[in-house]
């Protein structure tokens, strides 16, 4: 309905702590690589987006053998990556802490809720930044193993990535070029 957008954003619901310079940062290594996908996982889990060229998402409900499972619309671009040109946004190690910090189970809920409680005491409720969420980690270390024994929840096998190949040539486009020299 929407033609003239090319690039989407996609936050997910559990993940809360995307931070704007980093979404920034994501959108520009995006765009500077040209590519048709970029996550930034590099970051904290939980403080990450994903970029996606609309192509990408068009072919994805066009080609897919089973387009059921779009929750899960990541795995469609992992499993097919050969087919698509996709980046991660780079991050430095100062940058990162291996802390889960998206929002699934009461344990998640009880380290997000006493971050924020804490973000709220130093007026930055609203405003905090990824270095803050990596000085409330070093300023209390316990607090980044309250959650680290989570498995996150499996992904359903009742719905395939694959592309239908046969769908998607069945139309090529084809281009002839018919070279010659002196000839009018």
């Amino acid at each position: 309905e929407y033609p003239d957008f090319t690039s989407i954003i996609r936050v997910t619901g559990d993940d809360i702590f995307i931070e704007p310079d980093y979404l920034k940062k994501t959108l520009d290594h995006h765009f500077e690589m040209s590519a048709d996908y970029t996550d930034a996982k590099n970051l904290p889990s939980g403080t990450e987006v994903e970029v996606f060229e609309s192509s990408v998402l068009k072919f994805l409900i066009r080609y897919s053998k089973d387009s059921s499972g779009t929750e899960y619309l990541t795995n469609y671009i992992t499993d097919n990556s050969h087919l698509f040109d996709c980046t991660s946004l780079p991050v430095s190690e100062n940058e990162t802490i291996h802390a889960r910090l998206t929002l699934d189970t009461e344990k998640d809920y009880e380290l997000i809720s006493g971050m924020i409680d804490h973000f709220i005491k130093i007026d930055k409720e609203y405003s905090y930044k990824l270095s803050d969420i990596l000085a409330y980690f070093k300023e209390y270390p316990d607090k980044i193993n309250l959650n680290k024994n989570i498995i996150q929840r499996k992904i359903p096998k009742n719905f395939s990535t694959e592309i239908d190949y046969l769908k998607m040539c069945s139309k090529p486009l084809v281009t002839v070029y018919i070279t010659n020299f002196n000839y009018d």
